[in-house]
């Protein structure tokens, strides 16, 4: 039930991604530059949720640019996944074993020159709040640069107006990055997991300590009774003896 839950979030808020970048952010432009807003959405796939949902969203967002706006033929629909798995082999969230192999890069380079010292997120990943706003801008350069590269192959001059354009329209998506990954983040339900997982954190009771001072001072008192024990029986047994000899103490 949470999977489709939460497919039917991504799948929301894939079309509204589509249809804010076709319908309203024309009129959203910053010197006549626009950000993209579907490479906003898939950064916040790439980070919250992984690369099965990032491909899934890239190629529903790719079908249609590709039927509505494109003026490339095939164009939107192979650089939408391609730019997306591309960006999330970088961004996304690490496995156990790219990080071991991480830290013997790591070793291996600091070998012979004394300690390894290893930087502060060595073993772990950027925050999210980080990640998402650099993979958008990463997105965002990368198809900027095809286009580039696609207008010098047809025959256009490459000015710098179109380095401008490519500059400005880079910042401009990774400031509604930063605008919009919380409010989107917080439709996923990332904040509550992250509520829950620090419940479990939480440290247990300090009364395991003392039932364990209890159980290590048991067996003390113990020992010390059984001695105690020991010494009045002998002082009764000695007791009997003296009176069967006729001996009275």
């Amino acid at each position: 039930m949470r999977e489709t839950i939460k497919g039917l979030k991504v799948l929301f808020l894939t079309l509204f991604a589509y249809l804010f970048q076709a319908c309203a952010m024309q009129y959203l432009t910053f010197g006549s530059v626009a950000a993209s807003i579907p490479f906003v959405t898939l950064a916040v796939f790439t980070v919250s949720l992984g690369k099965k949902y990032t491909f899934c969203a890239s190629c529903v967002i790719g079908i249609f640019t590709e039927c509505m706006l494109s003026n490339i033929p095939i164009m939107y629909l192979v650089a939408y996944p391609i730019i997306a798995m591309l960006c999330a082999q970088a961004f996304a969230d690490k496995s156990e074993r790219q990080r071991e192999k991480q830290l013997e890069k790591k070793m291996n380079r600091k070998a012979g020159k004394g300690r390894p010292l290893f930087s502060r997120w060595g073993q772990r990943d950027l925050p999210a709040h980080v990640r998402i706003p650099l993979c958008a801008m990463m997105m965002d350069l990368i198809w900027h640069v095809v286009m580039c590269i696609y207008m010098y192959l047809i025959g256009v001059d490459i000015t710098g107006t179109h380095f401008s354009r490519l500059f400005y329209g880079v910042l401009y998506t990774g400031a509604a990055a930063v605008v919009l990954m919380i409010p989107m983040r917080l439709f996923l339900g990332m904040y509550k997991r992250k509520k829950a997982d620090k419940q479990e954190d939480l440290p247990l009771p300090k009364a395991s300590e003392n039932t364990e001072e209890e159980t290590e001072e048991a067996p003390e008192n113990n020992e010390e009774e059984s001695l105690f024990q020991d010494t009045e029986a002998d002082e009764y047994s000695m007791y009997d003896y003296d009176q069967e000899e006729g001996d009275w103490p």
